[in-house]
């Protein structure tokens, strides 16, 4: 009988524990999940791995940048309302 106790009592804590781990995971993959709906994939994932401290520190990275003007956009921006500016169909010149 104290046998079967045993068995029993390392049972439930294998469950237990099982149990815990799997809510550990996926609390951690929702985490992953909501950070990447505001920072990119690659960057959401390593801040869910390692933490805020991670994106304090610097990286080198080879990056572009593209500067682009509008001929005639800070003109036209100037005289329309700001809804207008990001609707194709008003934001025409007339």
């Amino acid at each position: 009988m104290l046998f079967l106790a045993g068995i029993v009592g390392v049972l439930v804590y294998l469950v237990a524990r099982s149990r815990r781990l799997l809510i550990e995971a996926l609390s951690e993959a929702e985490h992953a999940t909501n950070l990447s709906r505001y920072l990119p994939e690659p960057v959401a994932r390593l801040f869910a791995d390692q933490g805020l401290e991670v994106l304090s520190r610097g990286r080198h990275q080879e990056a572009a940048v593209l500067f682009a003007d509008i001929m005639g956009f800070t003109r036209l921006a100037e005289r329309l309302p700001p809804e207008a500016i990001t609707d194709s169909d008003s934001a025409a010149p007339a």
